[in-house]
């Protein structure tokens, strides 16, 4: 072709060597320009693509994947180049000495697009293919598979990057494979952290430690908040606060994560918070005491039970009996439980869920009196509702017992 291009120009009066560069320029002018045409076919193709997608009903969960990952622009652009290989091939066929240099160069130059395109096409294939089994698949959650697929991609680039780097030097990709031998540590080095990911995504998805839509907390890294990504390499976690956190993914296995899931599937939240009541106001109820007791209805009947006849005193012959005594502050944790027994929002299930109302140890601030149960709900917010009313309740409620909570109290005196 060049040859027949080069005679033509050299019966219209040139010399051999401009006629000869002449013919090259023309030709790869007219490469370029069959080339830019197939481009202008493609957009052609893109226009009238929505019709055809509406014969493919059955598939446009797929269809509409591809796209937006560019699926059908890439293979037209990899035909585009594979077209313009074979284009460039039959007219440089001849390999004349003044076209050598440049033959080899454009075929290097189409080795490497048409290498890293397929990279590419197979790249977005796999995006599509986990775009598609999150949307498939209601377990995709607990078991992403966006992490493999990184792997994937990591391995098909270094396939690329062999098969260039081969051509290049001419050498085959078996002897490029074996040299990598020798740079095994480099390698290793470079791709620690996707090695070590990799291996992290398999113990995180095998021990099921985390899921996208998780709330976990992580105190070493300041993290609180949900799960909303998890790749090859990197974690990415929303806190409650909108800032987004990314970490490494081998995070979750050599660090301590505190998975919200349990609760959030369990149904109920936990409310493990105390009263510190002031010791000087706990004393042993009297007969006054006790009968203005008695109108709470929650513990009537549990005062009726321990006294048949509510005492005046508990003093006979000058020896008070204890042993028939009971205090402001034993009543009022009976009144806790029987109010807490009845709450709408507070579980009563005993079996599945921990309810406790007791005493813990007494400390400088007092005697604390806590409160360990679960409510009815998982939602923050109704849950801070349901902890705050609990709460409203039994210190509005203190008075009545003839109880106070702990506090540190400083005159105007004192505090100057």
């Amino acid at each position: 072709m060049l040859s027949y291009i080069s005679n033509a120009l050299k019966d219209f009066g040139l010399n051999e060597f401009f006629a000869n560069h002449l013919s090259v320029f023309l030709a790869l002018l007219g490469i370029l320009s069959i080339s830019y045409l197939i481009h202008l076919m493609r957009r052609i193709f893109v226009v009238f693509f929505p019709y055809f997608e509406d014969f493919t009903n059955d598939k446009s969960k797929w269809i509409k994947s591809a796209k937006k990952h560019h699926i059908f622009e890439k293979l037209y652009l990899l035909a585009q180049l594979i077209f313009v290989s074979l284009l460039f091939n039959l007219i440089m066929a001849e390999n004349l000495p003044f076209t050598k240099w440049l033959t080899e160069a454009a075929s290097i130059l189409v080795i490497l697009c048409i290498v890293g395109m397929i990279a590419s096409l197979l790249s977005s294939l796999l995006n599509v293919i986990n775009e598609i089994y999150k949307e498939s698949f209601s377990f995709a959650n607990q078991r992403p598979i966006k992490s493999y697929l990184g792997f994937i991609k990591i391995i098909i680039w270094i396939i690329a990057a062999i098969i260039v780097f081969s051509h290049l030097t001419k050498q085959s990709p078996t002897a490029m494979l074996t040299g990598l031998g020798v740079i095994s540590g480099v390698i290793v080095l470079v791709f620690k952290d996707s090695i070590l990911g990799f291996i992290s995504t398999i113990q995180v998805s095998a021990y099921d430690i985390v899921r996208i839509g998780d709330w976990i907390q992580i105190d070493k890294h300041n993290i609180n908040g949900d799960v909303i990504d998890i790749s090859l390499n990197t974690v990415k976690i929303q806190n409650f606060d909108k800032t987004v956190v990314t970490i490494p993914t081998y995070e979750l296995v050599t660090n301590g994560v505190i998975n919200w899931r349990g609760m959030k599937e369990s149904g109920g939240r936990r409310i493990k918070r105390a009263v510190n009541i002031n010791v000087d106001t706990i004393k042993v109820c009297d007969g006054v005491l006790l009968k203005k007791l008695l109108k709470i209805k929650q513990i009537n009947s549990y005062i009726r039970q321990k006294f048949k006849k509510i005492p005046t005193t508990t003093i006979k012959d000058g020896v008070i009996d204890y042993n028939k005594t009971v205090t402001n502050v034993g009543l009022y944790r009976e009144y806790i439980k029987r109010y807490l027994n009845e709450h709408k929002s507070i579980q009563g299930d005993r079996q599945s869920f921990t309810f406790l109302v007791r005493q813990l140890q007494p400390t400088e601030t007092g005697l604390p009196i806590q409160i360990y149960v679960f409510t009815k709900t998982t939602n923050w917010n109704e849950y801070e509702d349901i902890q705050a009313d609990v709460f409203d309740h039994i210190i509005s409620i203190l008075p009545l017992f003839e109880l106070r909570l702990f506090q540190n109290f400083y005159s105007s005196k004192e505090s100057l």
